[in-house]
């Protein structure tokens, strides 16, 4: 529960401090992508959070290329 706290105060600071300059400067299209970019962090550190076991992409890439590795072992390529 501290570390949804914590990640959710971090959010605000950062949105405290970079907004009104954008808003300033009238960057509409850099606020767009920035609220893109926070909203995506902030759901990844979420689910880290919440779920503890989340699947890395290096798992799926052992998984894609595991058979390769066994059919070129099978003809004495690698070892």
């Amino acid at each position: 529960m501290l570390n949804i706290a914590i990640i959710a105060v971090s959010a605000a600071v950062i949105v405290w401090l970079e907004l009104p300059r954008m808003l300033r400067e009238q960057e509409y299209r850099e606020i767009w992508g920035f609220i893109a970019f926070l909203v995506i962090g902030i759901g990844i550190s979420l689910a880290q959070t919440i779920f503890n076991d989340i699947p890395t992409p290096v798992s799926l890439i052992t998984i894609v290329f595991k058979p390769f590795s066994h059919w070129l072992s099978m003809f004495g390529l690698i070892q």
